[in-house]
This record gives structure tokens, sequence and C-alpha cells, in this order.
């Protein structure tokens, strides 16, 4: 690859944590309430609703994040008592896949940006 190229998927890498961000934005304005409401018996959720209720747009991210993760890991979740399985159920398959694939890209462009710095940092010394 040339310097030319590199820089480019650098600067690609780099900008994808604001797109990302404003992506948990959107989803914890539109969705956050509802998928609370939904939740109210779990654990997780009503614990990261006091926690960060007050913590402004800051604190629905962090919220959001958290149920994302929940609805990722579901089935250790319910076993670990930390959500209700029924309440689980009664999220809408739509609203579960956007926060699940939201987490995973999520997590695919952390490691991607880790992998880039490493190679760039270490690799090409």
């Amino acid at each position: 690859m040339t310097n030319m190229q590199i820089a480019v998927l650098g600067v690609l890498l780099f900008a994808s944590p604001v797109l990302m961000f404003a992506a948990w934005v959107f989803v914890a304005c539109r969705y956050l309430e509802h998928v609370e409401s939904l939740l109210k018996n779990s654990k997780i959720v009503v614990g990261n609703r006091d926690n960060f209720s007050g913590a402004g747009l800051l604190g629905k991210v962090l919220r959001v994040g958290g149920i994302s993760a929940m609805l990722s890991v579901s089935q250790f979740c319910v076993r670990k008592g930390l959500a209700d399985a029924g309440d689980l159920q009664a999220v809408p398959d739509r609203i579960k896949r956007l926060l699940v694939m939201l987490w995973l890209v999520h997590l695919f462009l952390f490691t991607s940006l880790a992998s880039f710095c490493i190679w760039v940092g270490i690799l090409r010394g």
C-alpha cells in the first residue's frame, strides 16, 4: 500500500467514531423511552436509568448502549437474572435487530481502528 492509500484509510477509520456516535445519539433520542418502557422489569435497565438519568444526552447514549449490549447476550442476562425473559420478548424484532446491529458495528469499528493503529505503529515502523 502506498502512503496515500494508508492516509485515506486512516482518515476514514478515524472519522467513523463521529458517525457512530451520531447513530447512537439518533437511536437514543428516538427509541430509548419506548424500549425502556418495554424492559421495565430488567435489572440492567432499571439500574442504568437510575444511574444515568441525570447525565443528559450522554446518559441516554449510555443507557441505549447498555440495552443493546444486553440484547446481544440476552440468554446470558436472563440466566443471571439481570433481564426478564418476558420483557425481552416484548421488544419488537425490528428494534432488537437495530440495537444489536448497532452494537456489532460499534465493536467492528473499534477493532478495525485498534488493528489499524497497531499495524501502522508497530508493523510499519
